[in-house]
């Protein structure tokens, strides 16, 4: 596993390696223009031919190491399934483990109530042998005799009976015992299972850290573009909680006299998480690559009058080909961004809003109604 991890690892720095050299020459290529050197205008076709060639061999070598990877990451899925399948396993052993250690519990107390049954069966072959072996009056009643030996000999079925089912019940302590041996080894196993666990979970982290760590620096980037000069705030995210849980959550990391504090995003004001996900979502998208990034938000009137002019800077900032902001309240007017105002006042709008609220009310109510155009 940690051979697979270590070589999964050094396939991802050749794909990068690569991947540069690909992007180098694909620059350079770029700079001729119609086979002329940019420097001096001169022909330069066979320059460019052979930057073409190397080209095409460095984007298959970067294919082959990015498909390298992809099969190594395959593997490191296949393993945390096992491992995933293994820890069920142990827990339905412990689980077993358990039933059976009850069951002989319950046993050990069957066994106890036997052996006092065992003792009383002694006593009575005592008594039985004491009455088998009395010479009786011939002048006995021949009835209550009978009736005596047929109730003595229904206690004897019935005592050796109770013989039997001690014999049995030995047989099964000791299969009992067998099968609480075998459960000890299986917990031994899942003590092994469990570190190997913790180990897998450890790497798995890893790798997702390195994944997302481009996005979290643009992220905090563009972030940084919304906050006042002196604040210490950026954005972060956190993979553990203060109890040391397993979490994925995203939000800002903030610098004080206790030291740094993770605020979660589900904590922030209305305003805060608008540009808080606007600064997340600009580098998904560009890590995606679409043939045109696009990104379309509404509601962005909650975002706070002072932080208005700088959250467009931030968006002016972000690359983009095009971004379309909904908002029922004044956006400020700058050089790089085009404001139509589709001439609805804010009371019509809180009236379509109430209007809304009374369709969605009337449909719930079972009321017949048609959509406003």
């Amino acid at each position: 596993q940690k051979k697979v991890t270590a070589t999964h690892q050094d396939a991802l720095r050749s794909e990068a390696l690569a991947k540069d050299r690909f992007e180098q020459l694909e620059t350079e290529i770029e700079n001729f223009t119609n086979d002329k050197c940019p420097t001096c205008g001169q022909d330069a076709k066979s320059v460019v031919d052979n930057l073409k060639d190397r080209h095409a061999d460095a984007q298959g070598e970067y294919q082959r190491k990015h498909d390298d990877a992809e099969i190594l990451k395959g593997r490191l899925d296949d393993i945390e399934l096992g491992i995933s399948a293994l820890d069920g396993e142990v827990h339905a052993a412990l689980m077993e483990n358990k039933r059976i250690e009850s069951e002989i519990h319950a046993l050990e107390l069957e066994l106890s109530g036997l052996q006092s049954k065992n003792a009383r069966l002694a006593e009575m072959k005592t008594e039985y042998d004491a009455l088998a072996s009395k010479t009786f009056d011939i002048s006995l009643n021949t009835a209550e005799a009978e009736l005596q030996l047929q109730a003595l000999s229904q206690r004897m079925r019935t005592l050796q009976a109770e013989k039997d089912e001690k014999l049995s019940f030995d047989t099964r302590i000791i299969a009992a015992k067998e099968a609480a041996a075998k459960a000890h080894r299986a917990k031994e196993s899942a003590e092994w299972v469990k570190q190997s666990l913790a180990i897998l979970t450890d790497i798995r982290w890893k790798i997702v850290r390195s994944s997302i760590e481009p996005i979290r620096k643009e992220a905090s980037r563009l972030f940084a573009l919304t906050l006042d000069a002196d604040s210490k705030a950026e954005f972060d995210f956190q993979f553990r909680d203060l109890r040391g849980n397993e979490v994925f959550k995203f939000g800002w990391k903030t610098k004080g006299v206790l030291g740094d504090m993770f605020i979660d995003f589900d904590s922030l004001s209305t305003s805060q998480q608008v540009f808080t996900i606007a600064a997340l979502l600009i580098p998904m998208i560009q890590r995606a690559n679409p043939k045109f990034r696009f990104l379309m938000m509404d509601n962005v009137e909650v975002i706070d009058d002072s932080r208005r002019f700088t959250f467009s800077k931030m968006l002016e900032a972000a690359e983009m080909d095009n971004i379309v902001l909904a908002s029922s309240a004044e956006w400020p007017r700058m050089d790089f961004v085009t404001v139509h105002s589709l001439g609805v006042t804010e009371e019509e709008v809180a009236q379509l809003r109430d209007n809304l609220q009374f369709f969605s009310s009337g449909i719930s109510s079972g009321i017949s109604a048609k959509t406003p155009k």
